[in-house]
């Protein structure tokens, strides 16, 4: 169906929509009916892509809007206008906001399933979603409605992890092209009412919206994943389990299983190697996390479980992480001497001595192994992705299994110094009020040549700093001070007095 077309059906259809109320609670029963029959009149067809989709799509609605959002740049008229007008002259900015932000959005969707709706279009499921939905809430959005329409339409059809996150720019597309409709007739009509201002603000409220907490619990086999043998998927936070989630996301796209059947795959995996006995709880608990097969060491048994085919790009990833140095170390010297060899050839002919290009080469070896190093530094940081390393979510507080201590190593030198390293110790007990993290100072003192006695009045000082540190906060027990005080050893190397272990800052 043409683009034009369907902008010119949604102005038809807008003159039979009544405005609806804002205060209005929406009716989760009839929006689920809604739900589950737009669920059985799509019909999926598999092995569709959506870039060029949206694509024309965006281009026909800017075409759309174009004349609408000149026809209210300017001043206002002095002739009589309506609060149709009023909403789209005092939100132009809005308007040209969010028709960027959603191009952008859009760069971000790789393949997602296509359908055909009833009237015959083929449009991704996320934007037959979208559509549906909105056109079952007379165009108002509301976070509650949307998850209940979601949750039930996925009664029967799981959406993929893509297609929710496309769910915003999808309703933001087809909010802005009802706008582009309804402002037409504005334009030609400036005191009439069509009920521009229920759309513009959905439009408002879906980005204002905080859509990280509003489409997580939709995502159905995140639930499969928070249960996790050993319970820190759900401990974690948001980015971290979404790490986890794209990369079950990329497995399930190039296999044969779904996302939720994968998941399913990973905790059985989890919880085989939880049940099994280990002599190191670390280990049990390492090997009982689902997080060890999507993105660990056990990645690659869920993988040729699942028949995971990874593309060529993934191929050439893996293989430099499991050979860092066979690739950096080889292709520097290769790149090197092509280099070298590239500039010779260009310096050089047939007639120049042997002993001039042997020059020319060890003078050029230093600077094109540089340029070398660069290009291969370019080439790893070009196709190895930059990952977060996943972390538990301790926003609400430090459990207690995972009490922490805060240790700072430093020389003591004066009293002045000491007086500041408490000091400094105490902000950052300020700023991590918790009463399972605590705080201490690993401390020696200046090497010797001569053994000395230990008791030196500084340490004495400074543990009197830390006593009195544990006296002020203790009534919120909010957390402890500690001072580690390393004795000194002799260092027949360097033949110096030295505080144990100070050189490689160990902790026993």
């Amino acid at each position: 169906m043409p683009q034009d077309t369907h902008i010119e059906m949604l102005g038809a259809e807008a003159e039979r929509l009544p405005e609806p109320s804002k205060e209005a609670a929406p009716d989760l029963d009839a929006l689920a009916a809604a739900a589950a029959d737009l669920g059985r009149r799509l019909v999926w067809l598999p092995g569709t892509h959506s870039a060029r989709y949206f694509s024309e799509r965006h281009s026909a609605l800017r075409r759309a809007l174009k004349p609408v959002l000149a026809a209210f740049r300017g001043p206002l008229p002095k002739k009589p206008i309506g609060d149709d007008f009023h909403w789209l002259y005092d939100n132009l900015r809005l308007l040209h906001s969010d028709l960027r932000g959603m191009k952008e959005g859009f760069k971000l969707v790789r393949k997602i399933p296509h359908v055909r709706t009833p009237d015959g279009a083929i449009t991704p499921r996320v934007v037959a979603l979208a559509a549906g939905f909105l056109a079952a809430t007379g165009y108002e959005f509301s976070e509650r409605s949307l998850n209940g329409y979601v949750r039930a339409f996925q009664q029967d059809t799981t959406l993929r992890l893509h297609e929710l996150w496309a769910l915003v720019p999808a309703l933001k597309l087809v909010l802005l092209e009802e706008i582009a409709a309804r402002g037409s007739k504005v334009m030609a009509d400036p005191e009439g009412s069509y009920g521009v201002g229920v759309c513009v603000r959905s439009l408002r409220d879906i980005s204002q919206t905080g859509w990280k907490d509003a489409l997580e619990p939709l995502i159905l086999f995140d639930r499969v994943l928070r249960e996790d043998p050993v319970g820190a998927y759900p401990q974690m936070d948001f980015e971290s389990r979404d790490l986890y989630r794209t990369e079950l996301a990329e497995i399930a796209e190039h296999s044969d299983l779904t996302e939720l059947e994968i998941a399913a795959q990973a905790v059985a995996l989890a919880q085989a190697a939880k049940e099994e006995r280990h002599t190191n709880p670390r280990l049990e608990a390492r090997l009982g996390h689902v997080g060890y097969y999507l993105i660990g060491d056990g990645s690659a048994a869920l993988q040729e479980m699942v028949g995971f085919q990874p593309p060529l790009a993934r191929r050439i990833a893996s293989f430099l992480r499991r050979h860092p140095n066979e690739f950096y170390l080889p292709g520097t010297e290769v790149l090197t001497l092509a280099i070298m060899s590239a500039i010779v050839l260009l310096l050089t002919n047939t007639y120049t001595s042997p002993e001039f290009i042997l020059f020319s080469m060890v003078m050029l070896l230093l600077p094109c192994s540089q340029s070398a190093i660069q290009l291969v530094n370019y080439l790893v940081t070009s196709l190895l992705e930059p990952q977060i390393l996943p972390k538990l979510d301790f926003s609400a507080g430090v459990p207690y299994n995972c009490t922490t201590l805060v240790a700072i190593p430093s020389l003591l030198f004066n009293k002045e110094q000491v007086s500041r390293l408490v000091d400094d110790l105490e902000v950052r007990f300020l700023g991590n009020h918790d009463p399972n993290v605590h705080f201490a100072l690993l401390t020696d003192l200046p090497d010797s040549r001569e053994p000395s006695n230990e008791d030196d009045p500084l340490v004495d000082y400074c543990a009197q700093l830390i006593r009195e540190l544990n006296e002020k906060y203790a009534e919120p027990a909010a957390g402890s001070f500690l001072l580690f005080h390393r004795h000194r050893v002799y260092n027949p190397r360097e033949r110096v007095w030295r505080g144990w272990e100070r050189k490689r800052g160990k902790l026993m």
